[in-house]
């Protein structure tokens, strides 16, 4: 029997029921006495963003989110939060009914809600109030229709002009438009990360995108606040009665979006960090420093005995090491894997004399108990698990340990007050008691059977509607019993929106070594950054496969050396581990080089961690971006009057043979630091250099292209390099040995940097007179630095900087005006700071 698919309509005009929000309720194509009729509300949350319900059977069918947190409230309930509870201080607005259509304005935005006169089905328009300009509009038929079970959304798009970007990790190019997009969780073991694999299911369930109209140049976002699994077109589909158009299904559940409009990207991230919260932010050594990993550390037999060589050979080769992924393997209870049970024997100790005082330990877990598991009935007992409409556990096949092994088990539901304080109390217990600093929550797709039921009491739903809930109070928990660890910090791989509240840092999974995935796991860090998750990366070297060989493994640290993580973790098929040391002596001294820069661009990285967190104020807003901003970032980010940023260059119109093949996919695989530094990795082989393209921030015929200061990481260096490029596609020799990948900074801008001492430095690039240079950093000493430069008094520069105590700052300014190349105009050393100079905004 096949499902009728009816379109929501509505049998009389318009009206406004409360306040700014408007609610329809109407008929169905064919009235049922047993369904009652669907409505549909709109409702402005900000000045800049609406709210729109659709609710097939007139009435919720889950009343409550994990996802959104207004008012940043911790933690975040069991059950969820009342989704009309969590919209209390809602902006005024104008409202203008008429016949067929009501129209309702704030400052930012208007919305234009209508009933088409001849079939009656409802539609919105969405303006710019400003000029009353058109960002996008609902299909204006069949916008919103149920089948019964499933939900769709349906809206107009102009493939030529618009261009999309998120949706998660989900492989392929930056730019979404023409893809279409799985929204599902799925532990996906060495997965494909190229465009060949666009669109397939990953492992984070995130119904989050925005676009830009380079027509119009309007920005917009939506996010579905849902945790369904569905699909996500954006003209991948082309049907010869409607056109090419957006269209978004969901398999249950009510279909409720937020849709947030701005003038920049940028301004997108803010107002969904005000929606979910504010981001996490991670602890600075797990951002700034080395973390090592390696499945067959932990699947060893003796455990103290490989991690006691792991530490005298990175002591040898003068290897710094910040923190250690530990897997799995320590759980295991008559050779499977059995979570929070510790294997003394195979340890042979407390994790906190097995990795040395200066090392954190970050210890993996997973959210469920085999059957098997010493604790299982204990769990099964208190009615921690999912279970089934008769109250009983539902049993799943859970990963046991090798590769493609298995055996029953029960997920946690942390819905649950046994599940959730369980979590709790063995995660103090066996991980925090046991010297943990940090928790690694893994394989929380929740990939299990929809009919499972989750809550306590009355507070109970299909695990279909909430399967990201699960990851997200996994992480809630799992920070819980961190309590007060100086440095905590989790990092999770699965998750949906909200979970970037509690877990400070996320990687994008089992990615397969290869040269195709150093190219493409950055625009999947882009995707995921773009959609709220301020700090991703990828393993270092790649997880499955083969082991790399030296040229590959050091391509990758040198990409990933400007990434949110650096951690070197494999499973390589052969058994070998991929460690700094697995090569020879030279690539020892170049890994110790790129982590020695990493390390050194510390307060840069952390300044951009901490600002996405929304701590900084004013400052750290405008100088770096705003709360919920990503930390790296697709050129389009800040570039998107530029065409080149983007989308890469299609297939038919790229000759390899006259272009360096990097030019062909710069708008996905190059990416920024922040606002200032472009990040220009070499990711084909056999290359000893390459081609960069520099973005623009004006492309008018008589426009002033933006200038870009060529970098290095030392003053002699930097001195030796230092260039105003105002053409596009300069050749950048880059051999191995050079280890650092072609950068560029923009200029007016400066970067700040740590000696090993923990002292400050900060270079500044002048490149126009007429424009002050700033540069912003944050300390672990002393906080944050803030630093301007007025270059219209270039033989008596002044300048300003901040700081929450008094800190001694060396500043390097660099000037280079009318495209020439400029040594350093001044110098200044030791430069006293005092944190009464200015309270910091």
């Amino acid at each position: 029997m096949t499902s009728k698919t009816t379109p929501f309509k509505c049998n009389s005009a318009p009206q406004i029921t409360s306040g700014p929000t408007l609610t329809f309720t109407g008929g169905q194509s064919t009235p049922s006495p047993l369904q009652p009729p669907p409505s549909i509300s709109v409702r402005f949350v900000f000045e800049n963003c609406v709210r729109v319900t659709y609710l097939p059977t007139g009435k919720r069918q889950n009343p409550t989110t994990h996802s959104t947190n207004f008012d940043n409230q911790s933690p975040t309930p069991l059950q969820g939060y009342d989704r009309d509870e969590v919209l209390k201080s809602l902006p005024i607005v104008d409202a203008e009914v008429a016949d067929t259509s009501t129209t309702m304005s704030s400052k930012s935005l208007k919305v234009k809600m209508s009933i088409d006169p001849e079939s009656s089905h409802f539609s919105l328009k969405f303006f710019r109030a400003s000029d009353s300009s058109l960002i996008t509009s609902d299909y204006p038929t069949s916008a919103y229709t149920s089948t019964g079970s499933s939900v769709t959304h349906t809206q107009t798009l102009n493939p030529a002009k618009e261009f999309h970007v998120g949706l998660g990790d989900s492989p392929g190019r930056i730019n979404r438009t023409s893809t279409k997009v799985f929204i599902k969780n799925v532990d996906a073991m060495g997965y494909t990360c190229s465009p060949e694999g666009s669109g397939k299911p990953l492992y984070k369930q995130w119904p989050i995108y925005s676009c830009y109209n380079a027509e119009t140049e309007t920005f917009y976002m939506i996010y579905y606040d849902t945790g369904s699994r569905g699909s996500v077109d954006l003209g991948y589909e082309n049907s010869a009665f409607k056109g090419i158009s957006k269209r978004v299904e969901f398999e249950c559940g009510d279909l409720e979006y937020y849709f947030i409009t701005g003038n920049s990207f940028a301004e997108l991230n803010n107002t969904l960090a005000k929606i979910f919260g504010r981001p996490g932010c991670p602890t600075y050594r797990s951002v700034v420093g080395y973390n090592a990993s390696s499945m067959m550390y932990a699947d060893c037999d003796n455990i103290v005995n490989t991690l006691k060589e792991f530490n005298d050979k990175a002591k040898s080769y003068d290897i710094p090491v910040d923190g250690f992924y530990l897997s799995s393997g320590y759980t295991t209870h008559n050779q499977v894997r059995c979570v929070f049970n510790w294997d003394l024997e195979k340890v042979g100790g407390r994790p906190e004399q097995v990795f040395e005082n200066n090392k954190g330990v970050i210890a993996n877990v997973k959210p469920w108990l085999l059957e098997c598991h010493p604790l299982f009935e204990e769990l099964k007992s208190k009615g921690g698990f999912v279970k089934d409409a008769n109250g009983e556990p539902v049993f799943e096949q859970c990963w046991s340990g090798g590769p493609n092994t298995s055996l029953p088990g029960c997920m946690v539901d942390f819905t649950t007050t046994a599940g959730y304080d369980f979590w709790v109390g063995k995660a103090r217990e066996q991980l925090v008691n046991y010297g943990c600093t940090a928790i690694w929550v893994d394989n929380n797709e929740y990939e299990c059977d929809g009919s499972g039921i989750c809550g306590d009491g009355e507070n109970k739903i299909p695990i279909g509607f909430i399967r990201p809930s699960q990851t997200l109070l996994m992480a809630q928990a799992s920070l819980e019993a961190l309590g007060g660890v100086e440095d905590k910090l989790v990092v999770t791989r699965a998750g949906g929106p909200g979970i970037q509240r509690y877990a400070g840092l996320t990687w994008t999974g089992d990615n397969r070594t290869s040269w195709s995935s150093l190219q493409w796991n950055t625009a999947q860090h882009s995707s995921l950054g773009v959609s709220g998750f301020p700090g991703v990366a990828s393993d270092v070297g790649g997880f499955a496969g083969p082991r790399p060989d030296k040229e590959l493994f050091i391509r990758w640290c040198q990409s990933a050396l400007f990434t949110a993580r650096f951690t070197i973790h494999s499973w390589n098929d052969d058994g070998t581990i991929t460690e700094a040391w697995s090569y020879d002596d030279e690539t020892v001294s170049i890994i110790r080089q790129i982590i020695s820069v990493r390390r050194k661009f510390g307060p840069t990285f952390f300044a951009l961690f901490k600002s996405a967190s929304g701590e900084g104020g004013k400052d750290a807003e405008r100088v770096l971006g705003g709360t919920g901003v990503p930390v790296t970032r697709p050129l389009m980010y800040h570039f998107p009057s530029d065409p080149n940023c983007l989308a890469d260059t299609p297939e038919d119109d790229f000759d390899p043979s006259e272009q360096d093949v990097h030019l062909k996919d710069v708008a996905s695989c190059d990416f920024l630091l922040g606002k200032n530094l472009l990040v220009c990795p070499i990711y084909k082989k056999g290359c000893i250099g390459r081609s960069v393209y520099l973005p623009q921030t004006s492309c008018g015929p008589n426009s002033r292209p933006t200038p870009w200061v060529e970098y290095s990481d030392t003053l002699s260096r930097m001195l030796k390099h230092l260039s105003v490029n105002t053409k596009s596609g300069p050749h950048i020799a880059c051999g191995i040995h050079d280890y650092l990948p072609p950068l560029f900074v923009l200029g007016n801008s400066g970067l700040c940097y740590a000696g090993e001492d923990g002292s400050a430095t900060v270079a500044m690039f002048v490149t126009d007179k007429l424009k002050p240079a700033e540069a912003m950093g944050w300390y672990p000493k002393f906080g944050w630095l803030l630093v301007k430069y007025d270059a219209c008094k270039p033989n008596e520069p002044d300048f300003e900087a901040y700081a929450e105590e008094k800190v001694n700052v060396t500043v390097h300014f660099f000037r280079c005006m009318d495209e020439a190349v400029v040594p350093p105009i001044l110098q200044y050393d030791t430069i006293e700071v005092h944190a009464e100079i200015k309270e910091f905004k």
